[in-house]
């Protein structure tokens, strides 16, 4: 930076090749985030805007020793070479970072999943009536859970009208959403939307 007299910088000189990429996850995602760095290292994937968007990826070779007391959140850092200018400093960005693997993961909506006095639970329909089965969220990337519990893969679950329904109560089924189970849910987790490149 070079500066005349005044306090206004006549020059600002950013450094483009390579570019820093700056996000934060949240503090209770720490132990995923420690255990991760040591088996397997975590990899940053960066999601370009526009119909040619790549996706780019680069390992985390930053994270902060202090939580930010204000947002709860930790701050880590990847290194992109760069080499094609795709990203630009100041630019924000969508970040994707894969904490977990959860192998043969039992997947179903988000909205499937509701919260009670007990718990967690998902509305089952068997025979034209519903069944409440408690059930333990796993991981939620806010269109899908993966859960654990009593809940089988093939059954339909109820994703609308749950406030109007209690075990037992008739319900008519418009639209099909089973629970899938066989994949490997991913673990990701988005940082703030926008990591920041600098």
């Amino acid at each position: 930076m070079v500066s005349a007299t005044t306090m206004t910088p006549l020059v600002t000189i950013d450094q483009i090749h390579p570019v820093k990429v700056s996000f934060n996850l949240p503090q209770d995602d720490l132990p995923l985030i420690q255990a991760r760095q040591k088996s397997k290292g975590l990899t940053v994937h960066v999601a370009q805007q526009g119909p040619r968007g790549a996706q780019l990826e680069a390992p985390v070779n930053f994270t902060s020793n202090a939580v930010n007391n204000v947002s709860g959140t930790i701050e880590l850092r990847s290194t992109f070479a760069n080499d094609d200018d795709a990203l630009v400093p100041g630019q924000l960005v969508n970040v994707t970072v894969q904490l977990d693997d959860i192998p043969n993961a039992l997947v179903v909506p988000r909205e499937a999943v509701n919260v009670g006095p007990d718990g967690r639970y998902v509305f089952v329909v068997a025979d034209g009536k519903v069944v409440e089965k408690p059930v333990r969220v796993l991981f939620d990337d806010g269109a899908s859970a993966a859960v654990t519990g009593d809940l089988e893969s093939g059954e339909q679950v109820v994703t609308d009208g749950q406030l109007r329904l209690v075990p037992g109560a008739k319900v008519l089924v418009e639209g099909a959403k089973p629970a899938l189970s066989g994949g490997a849910a991913r673990g990701g987790k988005r940082g703030k939307k926008g990591g920041k490149a600098s």
